[in-house]
């Protein structure tokens, strides 16, 4: 209902491009979230092995922490690792370095191999684009650009395509469609 009223401020020969571009970019956002959350579930089951490793005690509970602050861009990471952090300086101080430890290896794999590959599989934008878009816009922007930048780097190319699109092809309008 909304996008069709959107729609209808555009004038009827651009709108068969219109609803091409809502469609690519539905498409494109629901890749991003589906890829978040497989990034999700897959630091939650790393810090699930990683925590019943060394033998801290909730390590399901504190992966489920870990898997869900996942979604908290630049700070989730951190707000994750602080219960595992707490709960074994309580239980064992030895254990810190070895949970420290675990913990900066899953970010490290997750951000050098990790999120470019689930997020050029689910959104279709290269590994490179996406580390210099998340550098790029968190940068720039700080915390809204960290949230906005993977999104922003699966728009880009769409609004660039679009772009070079429309200076290349003639204006001659397009049929209407049953919409029209």
């Amino acid at each position: 209902l909304v996008i069709r009223t959107l729609l209808r401020f555009i004038p009827s020969s651009k709108r068969s491009g219109a609803r091409e571009f809502i469609h690519l970019a539905e498409e494109r956002i629901g890749g991003y979230i589906r890829g978040q959350g497989l990034l999700c579930l897959i630091i939650g089951a790393a810090a699930l092995v990683a925590y019943t490793l060394i033998g801290l005690p909730f390590a399901v509970v504190l992966a489920v922490i870990a898997g869900l602050t996942e979604m908290i861009p630049v700070v989730g990471p951190f707000l994750g690792a602080a219960p595992a952090v707490l709960v074994a300086l309580s239980e064992d101080p030895a254990k810190v370095p070895w949970v420290l430890g675990a913990i900066v290896l899953i970010q490290l794999l997750e951000n050098a191999w990790l999120v470019p590959h689930v997020m050029k599989n689910s959104i279709g934008v290269n590994p490179i684009i996406i580390i210099l878009s998340l550098l790029a816009f968190g940068s720039v922007f700080g915390f809204l650009g960290a949230l906005l930048g993977l999104p922003s780097a699966a728009m880009i190319p769409l609004l660039v395509d679009r772009a070079l699109a429309s200076t290349n092809t003639t204006d001659q309008p397009l049929p209407p469609t049953e919409d029209d």
